[in-house]
């Protein structure tokens, strides 16, 4: 049991202090402070093997890409109903998403959308904002 006495938390609960960590090491990685989590304890997580976890939204990311690529393929475009989509409602929701975190990243907020998942969905021609005629940005 890995337990911080300057704060008494086993870091090996799974009651939900694990995440709280992770979140923590997130925003410290960001730039921001955390009354948390500081470097010291950082260390001390990471010389007993604290595992931050891995980016998990990429690999998932890359599955919806891919099938809307396949979409444009079959459609001739991107623009996948994202209420009523019957045969794929989380490429749907991928595409919602998508557009959604474009507007949090446009506004500098954090967000789980990046250039280059940018860059990828501009070259199938995405449309960022249904209501407008642009295609992308």
């Amino acid at each position: 049991v890995v337990n911080d006495r300057s704060t008494n938390i086993d870091y090996t609960s799974s009651d939900g202090r694990v995440n709280k960590l992770r979140m923590e090491k997130k925003k410290v990685d960001a730039g921001c402070t955390s009354t948390f989590l500081n470097e010291t304890k950082i260390a001390r997580l990471e010389e007993v093997g604290f595992s931050w976890g891995s980016n998990k939204g990429d690999p998932r990311w890359n599955e919806h890409y891919q099938e809307l690529v396949e979409f444009k393929r079959m459609n001739g475009h991107c623009n996948v109903p994202t209420r009523k989509h019957e045969s794929n409602k989380a490429l749907g929701r991928f595409v919602s998403t998508q557009r959604s975190e474009f507007k949090k990243f446009q506004n500098g907020m954090e967000s789980s959308i990046d250039e280059t998942k940018i860059d990828l969905l501009n070259e199938l021609g995405f449309r960022w904002d249904m209501l407008s005629r642009s295609p992308s940005i």
